[in-house]
């Protein structure tokens, strides 16, 4: 069994210490992720070797491997997203807490046991520190403390260490020997094997799960004599041929009273000389008042973007304007071709309204927002998709101003996110593993040349 120095075998505990504490945050890089895991194995290297030393260094050890199991499995919790409330769950994040400090009372009580070997006097202040200083951080955490006390924090922690790495060196001034426990498996095979598992398990998770289970079923176009009579209508005003071809027989029926069609539509470039999504909308006026309109998106995908993930539609109707009010259901689905030239359709996996509070600078507002997530196939022809929705005047000649975000996923993501968790968050139309394409349906319909008043049509509510 070969001697070495105290120093030497506190080295990975001490920067063990700091790198599961002390993370900084750099654009594009994981350190979040790369420091608590690095610091993880650290600890577990470190305490393996001094498992020998006395029981309490053994049970830091057995603690050590708890926090790393812990740690692992939160890693891996992360590349899903059906098992990322495990991750958030206080009571994993209470067990890490408490190992981690079990795993320091075993540091600061093993470390007494061996200075009183050494014939030194048995305080080993900086462990006892090194303990109370992580129970004060986990409190000032939890109770968000703000004060001038956390920037006194990391100061204080390094001069801990700094401690903790003496008592090392009077160990080595001491000559008391130290002989690490033996072990079959090399310290760098063992950081090898559980860091590439842990990469296998992830990459296998998030290629598994990228994409939401969609109930996809055959569909094939029925049609009643009725239905047929208002598809005519429609296509007779101008209509799009290729949303009235996917609607489902009640959206055409809802239109058997157009009196007008409004349609516009644009493609846009994902990838440089390319138009890869068609978005085509449309807003139907049917007969009597007040007016009442029904609004179309339809997008259309003409090239492959060659990762299908988990995307989302973002819709902000017309009745944010004042002088419209929601007057129908939200109501859309998805379809494709097989390569046998059978269509497939489905609904969206959710189709929601929810209400967001939009922080700037000068405003605080609330607004309620649709938002459709859905996962396209990976394999097939034609992937498109569409909304629809209908409203109702409150006050004659406003603006139509429909919106739609698209937004999708283009690349591997980890920690695993959905393209609506993207764009809830600040700064989400900025590229990174997601692509936003905005549009809108903006029309006028009235004829405001020269004086124009608004005429308030009675009856008329504002859902809020």
């Amino acid at each position: 069994m070969r001697k070495q120095n105290w120093q030497k075998a506190f080295q990975p505990l001490i920067w063990g210490l700091v790198l599961t504490t002390i993370i900084p945050r750099f654009q594009g890089l994981a350190l979040d992720l790369l420091f608590p895991l690095a610091g993880a194995l650290l600890l577990l290297l470190g305490f393996r070797a001094l498992r020998r030393e006395n029981g309490w260094f053994q049970g830091a050890w057995l603690l050590s491997v708890l926090s790393a199991a812990i740690l692992f499995l939160r890693l891996i919790a992360d590349a899903r997203l059906d098992w990322q409330p495990l991750n958030q769950s206080p009571w994993t994040t209470g067990l890490a807490l408490a190992a981690s400090l079990a795993r320091l009372a075993c540091l600061w009580v093993g470390l007494r046991s061996v200075l009183a070997k050494a014939n030194l006097p048995p305080k080993a202040g900086a462990a006892g520190s090194l303990l109370s200083w992580y129970g004060l951080m986990s409190l000032l955490a939890l109770s968000r403390y703000q004060g001038i006390l956390v920037w006194a924090m990391p100061a204080a922690f390094l001069w801990i260490l700094i401690k903790l790495n003496r008592l090392a060196k009077a160990l080595d001034q001491a000559e008391y020997p130290f002989f690490p426990a033996p072990s079959r498996t090399p310290g760098w095979l063992l950081v090898l094997l559980l860091s590439g598992g842990l990469s296998a398990c992830v990459a296998c998770l998030t290629f598994f799960s990228a994409q939401f289970p969609m109930e996809w079923t055959p569909w094939q176009a029925s049609r009643s004599p009725e239905a047929q009579a208002a598809a005519q209508n429609l296509l007779a005003l101008g209509f799009p041929e290729e949303i009235l071809a996917d609607l489902e027989e009640g959206q055409i029926l809802a239109c058997r009273d157009a009196a007008d069609v409004i349609c516009q539509s644009q493609p846009y470039s994902l990838t440089p000389g390319e138009d890869d999504l068609l978005l085509t909308h449309a807003a139907v006026r049917l007969t009597g008042e007040p007016q009442q309109w029904i609004i179309f998106h339809h997008f259309f995908w003409q090239s492959d973007p060659g990762f299908w993930g988990a995307d989302s539609i973002r819709l902000w109707p017309a009745s944010r304007l004042e002088g419209w009010e929601t007057a129908g259901d939200f109501q859309g689905r998805l379809l494709y071709e097989t390569s046998a030239g059978q269509t497939m359709a489905a609904p969206y996996y959710s189709l929601e309204m929810e209400t967001v509070r939009s922080q700037t600078l000068f405003w605080d507002k609330p607004s309620d927002d649709v938002f459709a997530e859905f996962s396209l196939p990976q394999k097939g022809q034609n992937r498109r998709g569409y909304l629809c929705y209908s409203i109702s005047a409150r006050q004659e000649g406003w603006l139509i101003d429909s919106w739609i975000n698209y937004t999708c996923q283009r690349r591997w993501k980890y920690p695993a996110e959905t393209a609506r968790q993207r764009q809830l968050k600040s700064g989400w139309l900025r590229e990174s593993a997601f692509v936003t394409v905005q549009s809108a349906l903006q029309a006028q319909t009235a004829d405001l040349d020269g004086e124009y008043a608004y005429r308030v049509f009675s009856g008329s509510s504002r859902q809020e």
